[in-house]
């Protein structure tokens, strides 16, 4: 869902959740690979056909300007899907 939200609120929401994890704790955060603003897009993307902006891309910046300083993509066989973890 992290697609629908705006950027200032993600911000928001990865440094609050920055605040409250424990030490040594982890983010997994999973969406679409490619961002998408219509139905169409998010069908397409399950089918294979991502289009958009790369969410891996757009995502990590905003994390490690909220403190997260392991951020990286994690390997799937969905590759129509983005993992991403922090710490």
């Amino acid at each position: 869902m992290l697609h629908h939200l705006p950027d200032d609120l993600k911000r928001k929401g990865f440094a609050e959740i920055r605040r409250v994890l424990k030490p040594g704790g982890r983010l997994l955060a999973m969406d679409f690979a490619a961002h998408s603003h219509s139905f169409l897009g998010h069908l397409l993307s399950v089918f294979g056909h991502s289009r958009g902006e790369n969410m891996v891309d757009k995502l990590t910046p905003m994390l490690k300007d909220a403190g997260f300083d392991q951020v990286e993509a994690v390997p799937t066989r969905h590759k129509n899907f983005a993992f991403i973890r922090a710490r």
